[in-house]
């Protein structure tokens, strides 16, 4: 009945995906991701799901992408036929930006072709940003045509060892961030520079990020209030119309590219007369 609730509550709200976390063959999630899934076999409308590996096996000696990749292939995109989330064209998965599962600077997990593989976090070597209002995420945003929205931030249920910077905005949902978040992302989308927008309630009650109906410790709302709010927003984005680029923007990429194709070609003929030499052409080049 709960994952029936929710899967009707993500059809309500217009929601297209969501990630579920997985810790692992045989793990609790592993089973609860398939309930999940075998559940919006029979009640889902519209929403779909896709998988989000967990680090999960960090103190050990890496992980067998080989494997992972084959077994949400068979056990999930196989298992539950249409009801699998596809982006780019190919079913999504997505790996959590942590040091030994895909690196913090530099991606080393392994890629398979069958997926569309996403790093998910706050690191700089994420494709997508879990938040982008915290002191924790790092990088541009939005990035690769994803941005998040988040109605509030608040980890100071968090001991200060495990969270020392004890970091909270909008904790009685006061602050119109929910709102303010929503709202640059439908310019973004608007602007044609975005197509994914993910709201970020994965430590919901934790981080206090939830949307669902709940009653409030600290906000002066009823039940309903945030739940309302995505409903809102999500329905205005259903009727965004993409502007079409200013005459400017095209005219300056196309004086751009046409300046850099200019100067190699300076570079090249210089080179060609021995005017140049091969080490300033490479300062040149990538400086």
């Amino acid at each position: 009945m709960v994952c029936r609730s929710h899967i009707e509550c993500f059809d309500d709200l217009g929601i297209d995906f969501a990630m579920m976390t997985w810790y692992g063959l045989g793990s609790f999630t592993d089973y609860a991701d398939k309930v999940v899934f075998q559940t919006a076999m029979n009640y889902s409308k519209h929403v779909k799901f896709c998988i989000l590996v967990q680090p999960y096996n960090e103190t050990l000696n890496g992980y067998n992408y080989s494997q992972i990749y084959d077994y949400i292939y068979s056990a999930f995109v196989m298992q539950y036929p249409g009801m699998y989330y596809n982006y780019s064209g190919k079913p999504l998965i997505l790996f959590y930006n942590a040091e030994h599962l895909t690196g913090i600077w530099i991606k080393h997990l392994q890629y398979d072709p069958r997926f569309t593989v996403i790093v998910y976090g706050s690191r700089y070597a994420a494709d997508w940003l879990y938040e982008n209002i915290s002191p924790y995420y790092e990088g541009p945003s939005p990035r690769n045509r994803h941005v998040p929205v988040i109605p509030r931030f608040d980890e100071t249920n968090f001991d200060n060892i495990t969270r020392p910077k004890q970091y909270k905005i909008d904790q009685n949902l006061t602050d119109g961030l929910y709102d303010r978040t929503w709202q640059n992302a439908i310019d973004y989308v608007k602007k044609g520079y975005v197509d994914v927008i993910t709201i970020q309630c994965w430590n919901e009650y934790a981080e206090r990020s939830n949307i669902e109906p709940h009653k409030d410790a600290t906000a002066n709302v009823d039940d309903f209030y945030l739940y309302r709010k995505t409903k809102t927003y999500m329905q205005i984005l259903r009727g965004v119309t993409v502007e079409p680029p200013m005459w400017y923007q095209d005219s300056v990429k196309l004086t751009l590219a046409i300046f850099v194709v200019v100067i190699i070609g300076v570079m090249f003929k210089q080179l060609r007369k021995g005017k140049m030499k091969l080490g300033m052409f490479t300062n040149v080049f990538y400086n």
